[in-house]
């Protein structure tokens, strides 16, 4: 009964990620609605699993704490007080649509400690079959993903799934997302956990087949998206991955008192020994096959992409293609508005998801109707929300991950430590995207993110905790 409720408990995780990217991203009410009532039939799944094993242990990771801090406070600004003359007052700009943005959070943050404690249930095979299957899931499902979004983008009829007409004409849609940026955002997360495991020995060579195709698709499908932030976050975290993956290869290879060249003599039998694996790193092949792929990606995707994506990456034109576009016309008004909504409002900010409600006080556009719901800088938004409160909760948020990423992608096991590098490059992808964009506002973006950042915690427990050299009775390490 136990087990059954466990498997059924990280099947409703993953069909809870599948399902928001699908309903374009699970921003509309009906969608909202499906993805609340997901994270409440988890969490009467965990109180079953808590009576039937009669024992209640939670595991809680640090990333979680700043972000309770940050629901906490959108509490607090959503009180709503009366005068006595009949008034309302509170912190947020608008109250209601504060709280309205509270619920899908909270039920974000609830699957978070859902992801970290389903990756920590069982013995050590256990946890590390998790964890595999983990980012299994989310390689073949972004392959997937990346090839009906190809396939409709080939094909656009003006409906998202050839049959569903949009409530609104989208702009910019691909895949079953209405903006072309918030797809790209989903699918960079993914690619370099598919990279990662795509050049690992720490799988089977068929699942390093399959991973290698989904990395060199899901890239291609970025690129043809057209999204300019997607590209320049996929490339970054593709950097960020060699550079921190390099640094971990002499680390390690300096802590046993290993070559650390990577083709010195006997460099991969020592490195073996001291149970790393290397072949992420070793020069010049790896490295050569991986500019290889993208030489052949870019060179496809300009084949398929043709004038649109040259004008869209080179000389900054509207996807249209009809005008120039400036940084100015696309979000730098945005920005510039919402740093006069933070200094007019730096200490409470104007409320958890009011940002809407409260853009037409400080908006200097002509354009009367202009209607902003978002900063397009996630940062920015943070900080016109939340205020101070909310940015020393995100700052504490990004130190606690950057610490799980940078002690996760030293564990001693070469296929967690793969999956570490991999989720750190698409966490980092996301983080540097939230410059541009605003992914994380989206619950199918920001559910991905927190699943990623649960898996670092993950391994970053268990490689502060043990070490195959400090614990030799630990079970032979599995092919995945």
């Amino acid at each position: 009964m136990n087990h059954r409720l466990e498997q059924a408990i990280f099947t409703g995780l993953c069909f809870a990620v599948a399902f928001a990217a699908l309903a374009h991203g699970a921003v509309e009410s009906w969608s909202i609605l499906i993805f609340e009532f997901i994270a409440i039939g988890l969490l009467l799944l965990w109180v079953a699993r808590v009576v039937s094993n009669k024992r209640l242990t939670i595991v809680i990771p640090n990333v979680a704490w700043p972000m309770a801090g940050w629901l906490v406070w959108g509490w607090v600004q959503s009180l709503d007080f009366a005068g006595r003359d009949g008034s309302r007052w509170s912190l947020s700009f608008d109250a209601e649509a504060t709280r309205l943005a509270l619920l899908p959070a909270t039920c974000l943050w609830l699957m978070l400690l859902i992801a970290a404690n389903v990756l920590n249930w069982g013995d050590w095979p256990s946890r590390l079959k998790s964890a595999r299957l983990v980012a299994g899931f989310l390689v073949i499902f972004g392959l997937g993903l990346s090839v009906f979004g190809l396939l409709q983008h080939l094909t656009w009829n003006g409906k998202f799934y050839w049959l569903r007409e949009p409530s609104v004409p989208p702009t910019s849609p691909f895949g079953p997302f209405v903006n072309h940026n918030n797809f790209a955002g989903f699918i960079e997360m993914i690619i370099p956990l598919a990279l990662a495991l795509a050049l690992t020995r720490a799988v089977r060579p068929g699942m390093r087949k399959l991973s290698g195709l989904a990395a060199a698709v899901m890239s291609l499908a970025v690129i043809l998206s057209l999204s300019r932030g997607g590209i320049i976050s996929m490339t970054v975290s593709v950097a960020f991955m060699l550079v921190m993956g390099w640094r971990r290869a002499r680390l390690s290879r300096h802590r046993h008192g290993l070559p650390t060249a990577p083709d010195a003599p006997n460099a991969l039998n020592a490195d073996e020994a001291a149970g790393f694996d290397a072949a992420l790193f070793r020069w010049p092949l790896r490295p050569i096959r991986m500019a290889l792929m993208v030489v052949a990606i870019l060179g496809f995707s300009f084949w398929i992409g043709g004038d649109a994506l040259t004008e869209r990456l080179a000389r900054g034109f509207s996807r249209a293609g009809s005008s120039p576009e400036t940084f100015f016309e696309n979000r730098g008004f945005i920005w510039r508005d919402t740093w006069t909504m933070i200094r007019s409002h730096p200490w409470a900010g104007v409320g958890l998801g009011a940002f809407a409600t409260a853009y037409p006080a400080y908006s200097h556009h002509d354009d009367a109707q202009l209607r902003v719901g978002m900063a397009h800088n996630d940062y920015l938004q943070v900080a016109a929300e939340g205020g101070v409160a909310g940015v020393l909760a995100a700052l504490c948020f990004l130190l606690l991950l950057g610490r799980a990423m940078a002690q996760s992608i030293g564990h001693s096991d070469p296929l967690l430590s793969a999956l570490a590098l991999g989720a750190s490059g698409g966490v980092f992808a996301l983080l540097i995207h939230s410059l541009f964009d605003f992914n994380l506002q989206l619950p199918s973006n920001a559910l991905l993110f927190l699943l990623l950042a649960a898996l670092l915690s993950h391994i970053s427990t268990d490689a502060k905790q043990s070490s195959y050299s400090r614990q030799p009775n630990r079970e032979p390490q599995a092919k995945a």
